[in-house]
């Protein structure tokens, strides 16, 4: 088999990957190997944007877009009206008039066509002998509606979010589904053959577990001393990730007064202007080198999550580092593993008492630590993950799908 050729598109710059749908778009498509040669289309919404096209490796190419300017109206009109809660909607709507985002897709040659995110599906024309994938992050239609709920807009833009997800999947020879759970959804919702969805997990890249000694000089570059137990969140900025933190500071830092309690990310922008409990440290986005160092220094990571689809790459990350994790059923969702053994689920109203339990239990902490970075290496390393993928793009080549 010769080179195969893959058109990736979504609706944001790729490369760097900062948050979850770039991570997870990245680490799966350029790891695939030499005969892949890969181009990822995407879109900049910022102003002033211009287009670039450039290589990342031999095999990758990243081309980004500015978004056409009808886009600005409706931004204008979702922050002053829907605070920011329906982004991808209108993503989706300014796609659909933007021609010169269509001729970039469909001028391209290649045998796969993949729409990461059902949002440019639309603008995919399949060609005879092209085979169409829709790359699904998450059930699009169930996170808008917990994204939404109890706002007035909710029927409304959920109903034609289901429409682009059902388009979406119908039109697609094969769907990735990231969890079992996604996967049950999309046959429910829109009677989509089970035979044609795959899984393909989130993953994590999968590296040394730091010493004693790096844990320590972690600490000492984070001012963070050996008395208090370091407990971690990582959010961007994220409406789901905003309700869990709000649960970490109205709950868990009260509760645990002798924790550090660090929320790491995009979600801290949500609470510039409150006035969190003493032991709250709020450091906003960070860089690889700064991830490296807070993950290294935390005890416990943490995900009371309430809302939300997919499966949480904090969690991985976490399960990398060696750390024991404690999340809400909802915050683990999607990931394989035992109770108890490989992270501590829970009820938000024990959240706090299971902290203290595994505070107080360093075999415990060890053990689940241990366990945790075996499940990270065993079934969430991105580079077999990206081999599963690769076999499931190289059948569909072979079989025409």
């Amino acid at each position: 088999m010769g080179i195969i050729r893959l058109l990736v598109a979504d609706t944001a710059p790729l490369y760097p990957p900062l948050w979850g749908g770039p991570k997870r778009i990245w680490n799966l498509y350029s790891n695939l190997g030499d005969n892949f040669d890969v181009t990822y289309i995407g879109i900049d919404c910022g102003l002033g944007k211009i287009y670039f096209n450039r290589r990342i490796r031999d095999n990758f190419r990243e081309v980004i877009r500015p978004i056409t300017k009808i886009y600005y109206l409706f931004r204008y009109f979702e922050l002053k009206f829907l605070k920011n809660t329906a982004f991808d909607i209108f993503i989706h709507i300014c796609i659909i008039l933007d021609k010169g985002l269509k001729r970039e897709l469909n001028k391209n040659k290649a045998d796969i066509l993949i729409a990461s995110h059902p949002w440019t599906s639309v603008c995919f024309r399949i060609k005879r002998g092209q085979v169409f994938i829709y790359d699904a992050h998450n059930c699009e239609y169930i996170l808008i509606r917990e994204i939404l709920k109890g706002r007035w807009c909710k029927g409304i833009i959920s109903f034609f979010v289901r429409l682009i997800e059902r388009d979406a999947c119908r039109k697609a020879d094969i769907i990735i589904a990231a969890s079992e759970t996604d996967k049950e959804l999309f046959v429910k919702l829109y009677g989509v053959e089970r035979k044609k969805i795959f899984i393909v997990p989130n993953g994590v890249s999968v590296k040394g577990v730091p010493s004693y000694e790096k844990r320590k000089e972690a600490r000492i570059r984070l001012n963070i001393s050996d008395d208090n137990p370091v407990l971690l969140f990582i959010g961007t900025r994220y409406k789901p990730n905003a309700e869990a933190a709000q649960f970490i500071i109205n709950e868990v830092a009260l509760r645990l007064p002798e924790s550090n309690i660090v929320l790491l990310g995009g979600v801290s922008e949500y609470f510039r202007n409150i006035s969190a409990p003493k032991n709250v440290r709020m450091v906003g986005r960070v860089n690889d080198i700064e991830l490296y160092d807070w993950l290294a220094a935390a005890d416990i990571g943490i995900n009371p999550m309430f809302s939300g689809s997919g499966t949480n790459m904090k969690v991985l990350d976490y399960f990398s580092f060696g750390l024991p994790v404690i999340a809400t059923w909802m915050g683990i969702r999607g990931i394989d593993g035992v109770n108890f053994k490989d992270f501590i689920a829970c009820r938000e109203d024990e959240f706090a008492d299971k902290i203290k339990l595994l505070l107080d239990n360093a075999d415990l902490r060890k053990s689940m630590g241990r366990n945790a970075r075996k499940l990270a290496g065993e079934i969430y390393d991105w580079e077999k993950i990206s081999m599963e993928l690769k076999c499931i793009l190289s059948n569909a080549i072979k079989s025409g799908c």
